[in-house]
């Protein structure tokens, strides 16, 4: 019953996105997985948007190569299990940092086969899923990572992309 949603278009990253072109790269990766329930997302106009979309979500799977950040947060913030898998370089490891920083160890993978395995499970098996989504709400409630974020942070945030949202 799981479908994926990717979404790789952040407007920091260029201008011209083509979704059939991301659709059938994402089709090449896994040929098993049916066409039907693959729905790639085209660039949102606001946070708002992006934050429905995630809310509306079981797990989020980290970006690869480069995670972490607001993409972590994202998901984080909307209360689910995020499934990261943490690189050699900064960059790539930025997701799983976040993730130990609030003691969420578990939700990292070391490889490939890892992440696969640990996203199966949350999507596969709802015990699993529900004491993940427990964890992390438990994460958020005893962390300090976000204190202040939906506050006078993304206020800010809101007011730099009114003013130049390219």
């Amino acid at each position: 019953d799981a479908r994926r949603l990717p979404y790789p278009f952040n407007p920091n990253w260029g201008s011209f996105y083509s979704l059939d072109v991301m659709t059938a790269a994402m089709r090449r990766i896994d040929t098993e997985f049916p066409v039907d329930r693959l729905i790639v997302l085209g660039p949102r106009a606001s946070f708002t948007e992006v934050a429905d979309v995630v809310a509306a979500c079981d797990v989020y799977l980290d970006t690869w190569p480069h995670s972490g950040g607001f993409s972590t947060s994202d998901g984080l913030l909307a209360g689910l299990p995020v499934v990261t898998l943490e690189g050699d370089w900064q960059r790539a490891r930025q997701g799983a940092d976040v993730l130990r920083q609030m003691g969420l160890d578990g939700f990292i993978a070391t490889n490939d086969d890892q992440m696969i395995d640990l996203s199966l499970s949350l999507v596969e098996d709802p015990v699993h899923y529900a004491a993940a989504q427990a964890e992390v709400q438990s994460a958020l409630g005893r962390s300090r990572l976000f204190e202040g974020y939906n506050g006078a942070f993304c206020d800010a945030v809101a007011k730099i992309i009114e003013k130049d949202p390219a």
